[in-house]
């Protein structure tokens, strides 16, 4: 006779093997839907949209990039996310673009990407952000979610024999892919049901220049009452220049592969007292005479027709800053104009006529002069009638800029 205690432990064993079929099941789903969806992500008419989503660039970007086949890379923190949105890029281009800007990325986790994507696919050319190199503390060079596991090249150089293994295991058991495999997923069932990319991804999102009237007053009062950086005027940028031995190591990988290498400065309406762009142009004129590619510096970081929008416009949403001061992909569009010479090209957008310069070009003199000149300018320091000419243009320009990037929000 089969006695209670016997019963209750061949129904516990029953139990236990449904919980572990369920189990298996479960982990066997997610790893099926996690494959999956990295077979989506890396289809060239996908790519472009999963290097825009945001979270997960760190586990993510060097995965995806082994099958871009990219022309074209672009390296730093979540300004360089926001500003390259590839599809865009390579439509005004014609070259086929991967964006590695990673939220919150140090300049030494740039650096690893930058030794990883050379071993894994050697771009014709790079655009590298003077901003993300400035050198993070030690203890601080990597962020959370960055494992260099998975990249194919160790710090020494060496090949790392267990990347692809390592990669598996993310793949298929991190959180990190779940929460970004959901995010893709939304973003291409929404698109497929008819909503545009430039509503769905965060890259898009566009200031209210009526929710920020008084940084805009801010900005007048900045280029018109006179000034002196020595007086600490706050939020006009650094007149101190960085430490950059991680863009060097970077420029020094990129220049021995025979990579072309484009710095720049974003677009943003001050940079300080022009410390940071005279260190960048300092570097790489040093570097140029041994690199074996070629290199340009252009900035933008200064008082312009772009980068006055705040103060030009009437307010209403901005075509160029996102909510948090980022960068929007129209600039990017504007950049790449402007770097590549594409002026004349069918669909590049107009261009100022005072928009960044390649500074590799000037002679120590002038380029020196042109950087103190648009430094002083943040200061409320312009040349004679220089500031009015500068808002005009701009107001000839925006509603040209409006109807290009913004044609349902008029």
């Amino acid at each position: 006779m089969t006695s209670i205690t016997q019963v209750a432990r061949s129904t516990a064993h029953r139990h236990f093997r449904r919980i572990m079929v369920m189990l298996g099941l479960m982990i066997a789903l997610i790893i099926g839907l996690n494959n999956l969806t990295f077979h989506l992500v890396t289809k060239p008419q996908n790519i472009g949209t999963a290097q825009m989503i945001y979270g997960w660039g760190r586990l993510y970007k060097p995965m995806i990039y082994d099958s871009s086949g990219a022309d074209m890379v672009s390296f730093g923190f979540s300004w360089v996310r926001d500003i390259f949105d590839p599809v865009p890029v390579q439509a005004l281009t014609g070259k086929k673009f991967f964006n590695f800007g990673i939220s919150g990325a140090t300049s030494f986790e740039s650096l690893r990407l930058v030794q990883n994507a050379i071993y894994v696919h050697k771009p014709k050319e790079v655009l590298l952000n003077l901003g993300s190199f400035y050198d993070a503390p030690i203890a601080s060079r990597l962020e959370h979610q960055f494992d260099e596991r998975i990249l194919y090249v160790n710090r020494d150089g060496s090949v790392n024999t267990k990347a692809g293994l390592n990669r598996l295991v993310k793949i298929n058991t991190s959180g990190a892919a779940l929460g970004f495999n959901f995010a893709f997923l939304e973003a291409l069932w929404r698109n497929r049901r008819g909503t545009p990319m430039d509503e769905i991804l965060p890259s898009y999102e566009r200031r209210d220049w009526r929710d920020f009237a008084s940084t805009a007053q801010d900005f007048r009062d900045w280029m018109t009452v006179p000034y002196a950086p020595s007086m600490g005027a706050s939020g006009r940028g650094s007149t101190i220049g960085p430490m950059l031995n991680d863009l060097k190591a970077a420029v020094g990988l990129l220049c021995d592969a025979g990579v072309d290498i484009h710095l720049y400065q974003s677009p943003y309406i001050c940079g300080g007292d022009g410390a940071q762009t005279r260190a960048g142009l300092t570097l790489m004129r040093e570097m140029a005479k041994s690199c074996k590619s070629s290199i340009s510096f252009h900035s933008f970081n200064y008082p312009n027709a772009v980068t006055l929008e705040g103060v030009v416009i009437t307010p209403g949403l901005s075509t160029f800053y996102r909510p948090d001061g980022h960068p929007r992909p129209p600039l990017g569009q504007l950049m790449l104009t402007r770097i590549f010479g594409l002026e004349h090209r069918p669909g590049a957008p107009p261009l100022p006529a005072d928009f960044g310069a390649d500074l590799m070009k000037l002679d120590a003199v002038v380029a020196e002069n042109w950087i103190a000149t648009r430094a002083a300018r943040c200061y409320g320091h312009w040349e004679d009638g220089e500031y009015q000419r500068t808002l005009e243009e701009a107001r000839q320009l925006t509603p040209v800029w409006q109807s290009l990037w913004n044609p349902h929000h008029q």
